[in-house]
């Protein structure tokens, strides 16, 4: 891994497409200056006796809540300018790899490092209703920590990850899923057919649509349910029951194109 100091890419070939990360600045700003008017106030609190009289505050308890306070504001201004210091700028991908601008450094890894994309998606639910999704995606190496990308960090996020897994196929890199002729044959033995769902080397079909690999957006198990979204906005949500022997099934998906699965973690 090479670093380097850099506001924006530079030497960049002909191949390389580099997606701007979405800045944060103007909401950091906004809470520092925040932080500062509740330090204002912590100090005024706990200095200003006539503060004090008008809140109806012993001097004591006013100093103590302004104590308080105040340490809230210079953690809250740190925090946030921390963050606002080793926001990410931008990432880049060619044929040399993945580069990406965090914590004020260039950060770059080769294709021969690359282990694969990993997408996650957590879900928020209240008194049993499902609120929101988070969703993020980890690009694996093969030594090193993850590095993450979500749409809340990355302007282009979908068309990013597209690029990253087409550079994994263009250029060697190792992790990418295996292409429909390069399935295991113990995937491929057996029907074709998993009730409503069918697979074969080159798609998915269900509800009477066809569809290659490269259409299939994602897909999900969880709670005992198959989820499927094809990148027209088709959507397989089926029991797993509903596919008689669905282990087969599964391992084609995962031979096919793994690296779209999104894993789900406990509810919260």
């Amino acid at each position: 891994m090479s670093h380097q100091a850099s506001d924006k890419p530079d030497g960049t070939g002909p191949d390389e497409q580099v997606f701007a990360a979405k800045s944060l600045r103007l909401v950091a700003l906004a809470f520092m200056a925040g932080a500062v008017v509740l330090g204002l106030f912590a100090l005024a609190l706990g200095l200003s006796s006539p503060l004090q009289a008008r809140l109806g505050l012993e001097p004591t308890v006013a100093r103590e809540v302004g104590l308080a306070l105040g340490g809230v504001a210079v953690l809250a201004f740190v925090a946030v300018a921390w963050e606002l210091y080793r926001e990410l700028r931008w990432v880049a991908v060619s044929r040399d790899g993945i580069r990406w601008h965090h914590n004020r450094q260039v950060h770059a890894r080769g294709w021969d490092a690359f282990a694969g994309l990993q997408r996650n998606a957590t879900k928020t639910y209240v008194n049993g209703k499902h609120i929101s999704t988070t969703h993020a995606t980890e690009v694996r190496f093969h030594t090193g920590e993850p590095f993450i990308i979500s749409p809340l960090t990355v302007r282009e996020y979908e068309a990013l990850i597209a690029a990253i897994e087409d550079g994994a196929r263009r250029w060697g890199g190792t992790g990418r899923p295996a292409g429909p002729d390069e399935l295991d044959p113990a995937d491929l033995a057996g029907p074709p057919s998993f009730g409503p769902l069918r697979l074969d080397p080159h798609g998915v079909e269900w509800d009477g649509v066809y569809r290659p690999w490269e259409q299939v957006q994602s897909y999900e198990v969880a709670h005992g349910y198959l989820l499927i979204q094809a990148a027209d906005g088709g959507e397989f949500l089926r029991r797993l029951a509903d596919l008689g022997d669905w282990r087969p099934a599964l391992a084609r998906l995962d031979a096919a194109v793994g690296a779209k699965r999104v894993e789900s973690p406990a509810a919260t």
